[in-house]
């Protein structure tokens, strides 16, 4: 094949015109198409031209727009394809106005300036001031040598913000040559601003007194709910108003705030009431009847301006070596009032009485103390003391019997937990609990939650027999019921009679509860705690296992199958070491006990056992008759074992020890 194609080039090449090298053409152009490739992408975009190729790096314009009232600050900022500021271009911002949602380009569009030009770092920045309405912000830059075009278009809607003007004033004034009183004027802002100018107007006709107050701006931090410190901005100020620039009664205080480019108008309003000549009279009489001792002050608060409505009185009483406050009343909308004072805030026997008037501003009013004696030592008094006695000792009793029979469960219970019960399958009901917001009634009804008394999970498919008392788990159930998937049952409606509640399930030991119909509510809140068949089980050998194994680690792991072989592989043992005199009569006992016709492990215990087995290791459920036979094989494997180690141990003698360890 080489020299075929080695005599085509030559066949070509002797086509060609004299005088022509003989070059392979189509070689030389793929060199040449690929170094022009190389040099294209070799050139910087920034650099001249080259080849009749240009790049030019792509843009985009990043907008960040802040609204403070009609003031709005514009930040701009153009970047290249690798997020660098571009410097020293020029950008363009247009804004066009919208109304009703549509866009009007021309009648309303608002031309800033003429093109801006990016720092170095490529941001431009403008403040602009605008009438409030709806724009639409439009930012252009315009295609160069270097640099693609872009534009961006971003919404703003301007409109002031709202604040929120609080006057601060006293209710009261009592006048007096040269007194004064303060007027604090505070405003809630949602940023900081220059200080707000606000216009005072105080009084009203010919003693109208106008002025103005500068409210200097704070920023302050104040937690949120989140956790995190907010800031907030709050401008006050306060102004000193001599009462004498003012009438007397009441004057309306108003403040207000013309608005700014910033904020919307607001104002605020409040009252004063300027007094002179205050008088407060009053009277007491004492009252005793049998559920309601004490004395009853009434009376009024006037003043040569008018009375005085709404405002707060103090009852002081002489205490020994100072005047305390017992109460407190207010005036009405007349000036007048009425309250009683309890005989427990009093002094017994004989005591002084007066009552004062603190006002906003100015000096305070009390009265001539009145001299009052009350008796706290009636026959009522007595009876209700006797009373409240016999009350607090049948709570107390109550309350001792309580505690006392919650320790009792609590040390049943905890005994229950700890046990082995070898003689009965079945368990009473561990608790009854009921919460105490619950009040006591005649309740036909009986409802509560099946659990696991192991892990405290409720029982699903559990089943509740209602018998009478006595009758048995296998009588005829009066009612029954089954247990939800949170282990909870009801039965309702119930019989007024003496009943058994027993509680059943698949792979636990039966419980029952004695109940009585009706009842005082406590047994709508039942509790059963059954114990697994698995549970009661292990418990059994687990007693076995600590009476007879002397190893501690097999407690719990070693199978009935294995206890039967240890002990019997221990007598044989010692019955191999006592053959021997003087032990003839020892190994004469042993081998009557070995020959006994029915030993620890017959055919029925042997399949009982491993039956008992499957329970030790398996998952499924069985029945509660498995534990009789576990009670019974364990009764069967430890009297032996105990008979034939009372028998052979001796009482005393050196070879006692050396028995017991080989036992």
């Amino acid at each position: 094949m080489g020299d075929a194609a080695s005599t085509a080039r030559s066949e070509a090449n002797r086509r060609l015109p004299a005088g022509l090298p003989d070059v392979n053409v189509g070689f030389e152009v793929r060199w040449l198409l690929l170094l022009l490739l190389v040099s294209t992408l070799w050139l910087a975009p920034n650099q001249a031209y080259a080849l009749g190729l240009r790049v030019r790096a792509t843009t985009s314009l990043k907008v960040e727009v802040q609204e403070r009232g009609r003031r709005v600050d514009i930040k701009v900022r153009l970047t290249n394809n690798v997020n660098q500021g571009v410097p020293n271009s020029a950008v363009r911002i247009e804004l066009t106005r919208t109304d009703n949602g549509e866009r009007v380009r021309e009648a309303h569009r608002l031309d800033v300036e003429a093109p801006l030009e990016t720092d170095e770092l490529g941001y431009v920045d403008r403040a602009l001031t605008l009438a409030d309405g709806e724009y639409q912000l439009h930012v252009y830059f315009e295609d160069t040598d270097n640099y693609t075009g872009s534009s961006v278009t971003f919404p703003i809607e301007v409109e002031r913000d709202t604040i929120l003007l609080e006057l601060d004033a006293p209710r009261s004034v009592h006048v007096a040559q040269d007194s004064a009183f303060d007027l604090d004027v505070r405003a809630a802002l949602p940023y900081s601003t220059e200080p707000l100018r606000v216009s005072l107007e105080l009084g009203r006709g010919t003693q109208l007194v106008n002025g103005s107050l500068a409210l200097s701006t704070q920023e302050l931090l104040s937690p949120s709910a989140d956790g995190a410190a907010r800031a907030r901005v709050r401008a006050s100020g306060r102004e000193r108003l001599e009462t004498r620039l003012l009438g007397r009664g009441w004057q309306p205080l108003k403040v207000s705030f013309a608005g700014n480019e910033n904020f919307e108008p607001a104002e605020a309003e409040s009252e004063v009431f300027l007094f002179f000549g205050p008088e407060l009279r009053f009277t007491a009489a004492l009252l005793k009847e049998r559920d309601r001792r004490g004395v009853v002050l009434s009376g009024e608060l006037t003043s040569a301006d008018g009375p005085l409505t709404h405002s707060e009185l103090l009852v002081e009483v002489w205490r020994g070596t100072d005047w305390g406050i017992v109460a407190e009343v207010d005036t009405d909308a007349l000036g007048r009032f009425e309250t009683f004072v309890p005989q427990e805030k009093l002094p017994s026997g004989e005591f002084k009485l007066r009552m004062a008037f603190v006002p906003d501003v100015g000096a305070s009013l009390r009265t001539k103390p009145l001299v009052l004696e009350l008796d706290a030592s009636s026959a009522a008094g007595w009876a209700m003391w006797l009373l409240i006695g016999i009350f607090a000792t049948v709570l107390g009793a109550m309350g001792l019997y309580f505690v006392v029979d919650v320790v009792k469960r609590w040390w049943r219970r905890d005994r229950r937990r700890r046990s082995v019960h070898l003689t009965s399958q079945r368990a009473e009901l561990l608790t009854s609990e009921r919460p105490p917001d619950v009040p006591p009634s005649r309740s036909v009804r009986l409802a509560g939650r099946l659990f696991d008394h192991h892990t405290q999970r409720p029982l699903a498919k559990g089943k509740l027999l209602l018998v009478l008392r006595g009758a048995g788990r296998d009588a005829t159930a009066v009612r029954e019921a089954f247990t939800d998937s949170n282990g909870r049952f009801e039965l309702a409606d119930l019989e007024v009679e003496r009943y058994d509640l027993w509680a059943t399930r698949l792979g636990y030991m039966s419980a029952y509860l004695s109940v009585s119909v009706p009842h005082d509510g406590a047994l709508e809140y039942l509790r059963f705690e059954l114990e697994s068949v698995r549970a009661r089980v292990k418990a059994i050998y687990q007693w076995v296992l600590e009476s007879t194994s002397p190893d501690e680690d097999l407690w719990g792991w070693t199978t009935p199958r294995e206890l039967q072989g240890e002990w019997v592989g221990a007598i044989e043992q010692m019955v191999d070491a006592l053959h021997a005199p003087p032990h003839g009569k020892l190994a004469a006992r042993l081998t009557e006990l070995l020959s006994d016709p029915s030993p620890p492990l017959s055919s029925l215990l042997v399949v009982t056992t491993a039956l008992l087995e499957a329970v030790y290791f398996s998952e499924h459920l069985y029945p509660e008759t498995v534990a009789e036979h576990a009670q019974a094989l364990a009764e069967r494997l430890q009297k032996p074992l105990q008979a034939a180690t009372r028998s052979l141990l001796p009482r005393r003698g050196s070879a006692t020890k050396s028995r017991r360890r080989a036992l």
